[in-house]
């Protein structure tokens, strides 16, 4: 009985209303099938692709992608190489869930394998930069996950995850500013959710590095032996002074908010001072467009209520709601700053 109902499904899937369907409608079917969380219907359209022909690209492509999410590893990296080999245009996107399902499987290195022929097949497709970058990045190796990382901002600057990976891969490596810039990034990019809170408070934790209190009248500041010699330094050791002063009597009117925001406004404009002859990603990328944005004292102050939205503070809030046109304009500016790296 259940070979039967199975044929009348096949049946109905290539026929409806008495009428035949195209590959091309079956497809767009399956999909749907997939969207509902139908997945075993879904399967069962590609299937019947599949065996009028089995090198069908879209098919393998979505059988694929269903099988991964099913945990079906083995059978989706199956699937994958039949795209893979075609060459074709959606070859990359395989080339991505096949990276995906050997890292799942605990195969990191053949993962990366995959990343990298994919990037190769199609330098374009940022999702493979940050797989790469994510995987090497779990598997501690930070310079090769910094290059990848970086090479997909430079592909799609847009995409936030890999500027917050950037940035917990600096703070891991201690190199406090180049991961503040990363996150501040981050946040202007996605200022809501569980990410933006995480982001948010590694950042307060960050800029309050190196000071310690006993009491509002004994502050101690500890400065890196090195600082001089860190390109970066001069800033970090203005974040820990501000941090310090915070409870002085130079800040006894302000609001946290307002504190937060002029410590950022001096962080970028000294960074921005210092940048000169100064190479590099984070001076190319980052320093230059925080130094544009904070030369605009409206579009700075848009952005720091913006990026303030992990603390829910009432104020700032209120201020978001009365401003909107303003966070438009922060968001063209974003969309048409043109970088230089």
């Amino acid at each position: 009985m259940r070979e039967n109902s199975k044929l009348l499904i096949g049946f109905f899937l290539v026929f409806v209303n008495g009428f035949p369907q195209s590959v091309e409608e079956r497809i767009s079917n399956g999909v749907e099938l997939h969207k509902a969380g139908k997945y075993d219907q879904a399967i069962e359209v590609y299937e019947s692709i599949l065996k009028e022909d089995e090198k069908h690209i879209e098919a393998n492509y979505e059988m694929a992608f269903i099988y991964s999410m099913l945990k079906e590893y083995d059978k989706a990296i199956k699937h994958c190489d039949v795209v893979i080999k075609s060459k074709s245009d959606i070859s990359h996107l395989a080339y991505a869930i096949k990276g995906a399902c050997e890292d799942y499987q605990g195969k990191p290195d053949k993962a990366i394998k995959s990343f990298k022929e994919g990037i190769k097949f199609n330098p374009n497709y940022h999702n493979l930069y940050y797989s790469l970058a994510l995987t090497s990045y779990n598997q501690s190796k930070f310079k090769e996950a910094e290059e990848a990382v970086i090479d997909g901002i430079k592909v799609n600057p847009y995409h936030a995850s890999s500027h917050m990976l950037l940035g917990f891969l600096k703070y891991d490596q201690k190199e406090r500013s180049k991961s503040l810039l990363s996150l501040f990034y981050f946040l202007l990019l996605e200022p809501q959710g569980k990410r933006a809170n995480q982001v948010f408070t590694l950042i307060e934790q960050q800029q309050k590095q190196g000071v310690s209190r006993e009491d509002s009248k004994n502050i101690t500041v500890n400065i890196r032996s090195d600082f001089d010699k860190n390109d970066f330094g001069t800033a970090e050791m203005m974040l820990s002074l501000m941090e310090a002063s915070r409870e002085t009597e130079v800040n006894d009117n302000k609001t946290d908010f307002e504190i937060f925001s002029n410590t950022n406004n001096s962080f970028f404009k000294v960074l921005g001072e210092q940048r000169k002859d100064k190479k590099g990603f984070f001076w190319d990328f980052y320093v230059d467009f925080f130094y544009d944005l904070i030369k605009d004292n409206q579009m700075f102050e848009a952005y720091s209520h913006h990026i303030y939205q992990p603390t829910n503070d009432s104020n700032s809030n209120e201020w978001l709601k009365n401003n909107a046109v303003q966070i438009e304009k922060l968001m063209f500016w974003l969309e048409t700053y043109k970088h230089t790296y």
